[in-house]
């Protein structure tokens, strides 16, 4: 119901800003800011102080460590943390989608996807990790029209034609996906995967 400036600034270039509330004298609120096209957008809304957003970066680092070391238990304490801290950040977002993907609960980690794509959509790992819990879920046309959307980026992406070609099989279009396996190979010979994928197929 109240509220008031705590602090403001504005960068030397003048296309980012940050604004620091405090709310019914209790809480604190940062806003960065970003100008583009004569107007300033909220780039980040974070219920905290400036030094939350300074820290986030470490934040990550910190997570993304517990979840490449399986120290899952501690990863989640920290996501739940920063989750409250940094509301809008996509990377809290995709990590939080990792830990639930790692577990394999893929209606969990589907949320939290769509969330880091909403807010970074044009970030490549985030749309080929929502691809691939769409995949996971058997929402084939979904992740299909990712994965040809990614395809349109970066062609010789062998994880992403490697996965298109799976999801040809379990439709039972068996020469569309030794056709991409096969493209796989063309573009990295040494792709295990694709050339055993290969041979299964062929020997069917």
């Amino acid at each position: 119901s109240s509220y008031h400036i705590v602090m403001s600034a504005i960068s030397e270039n003048r296309v980012e800003g940050m604004v620091y509330f405090e709310v019914n004298s209790k809480y604190d609120l940062t806003m960065i800011l970003s100008h583009a096209e004569d107007r300033w957008y909220v780039r980040d809304l974070i219920v905290g102080s400036p030094s939350f957003y300074y820290g986030e970066r470490e934040a990550i680092v910190l997570i993304s460590n517990y979840i490449s070391q399986q120290e899952l238990g501690k990863a989640k304490q920290y996501l739940d943390k920063y989750q409250e801290i940094l509301i809008d950040s996509p990377d809290i977002h995709y990590l939080h989608g990792l830990y639930y993907l790692i577990n394999k609960d893929y209606q969990k980690a589907l949320e939290y996807y769509l969330t880091a794509v909403e807010l970074d959509p044009e970030f490549y790992e985030y749309k080929y990790n929502l691809a691939l819990i769409y995949q996971m879920l058997k929402d084939y046309d979904r992740a299909k029209s990712i994965y040809n959307d990614l395809l349109e980026r970066k062609e010789d992406d062998i994880n992403v034609l490697n996965n298109l070609a799976v999801i040809k099989e379990a439709e039972g279009d068996i020469e569309g996906a030794l056709q991409l396996f096969e493209k796989c190979l063309g573009y990295d010979p040494a792709a295990e995967i694709a050339r055993k994928n290969i041979e299964r197929l062929r020997n069917r």
